[in-house]
């Protein structure tokens, strides 16, 4: 899951770009719960960007995301390294888009409209992120090929994008 967060007054709302989502952070966390309650066995994996600059907060971005995380620790795998799927089974596997030092670090190096690789250590990440597309089957052949080219690897993690935008599909009405 990509949530990308606004710091509001020390608690996280839900941001794309600069559009609320109207959802709290919390309500999320909740149906990721609910999800996992019901799976138990299903793991989900995370990425967690800082999309807008704080407004009336006086906590850092990391220090309000551990707080929630700090409300079920057990919920969490926060570390930098990349896990087993039976260690994480039940839990959110937290990817950082954010300066700091909880989750895998996924933030310096990532690109934009592309596929691309993040390099940390002994591990990577590799993103396939076209968002901008020409038409489906254009967006539809990238997943695959992304898809075709992941190798099982307990070093390296895959994180191929489904989602995409048209310039035009959708029309906003002028505003007076």
């Amino acid at each position: 899951f990509d949530i990308r967060c606004k710091n509001v007054k020390n608690s996280f709302d839900i941001y794309h770009g600069i559009v609320s989502q109207n959802i709290s952070f919390d309500r999320v966390l909740e149906q990721i719960y609910a999800f996992l309650d019901e799976n138990p066995t299903e793991a989900v994996i995370m990425c967690v960007k800082e999309e807008q600059a704080a407004s009336g907060s006086d906590e850092s971005f990391e220090s309000v995301l551990l707080r929630y995380i700090d409300k079920n620790p057990e919920r969490f795998f926060t570390k930098s390294s990349i896990p087993s799927l039976e260690s994480v089974r039940g839990k959110i596997v937290l990817l950082r888009r954010f300066d700091g030092s909880t989750g895998y670090p996924a933030f310096h190096g990532w690109a934009d409209n592309t596929s691309f690789v993040i390099n940390n250590g002994a591990t990577s990440l590799s993103v396939q992120d076209y968002y901008n597309i020409g038409d489906k089957q254009e967006k539809w052949n990238s997943i695959c090929s992304f898809f075709e080219s992941a190798l099982p690897s307990p070093s390296r993690y895959y994180l191929n994008n489904t989602s995409g935008y048209t310039e035009g599909l959708f029309s906003i009405p002028d505003i007076p």
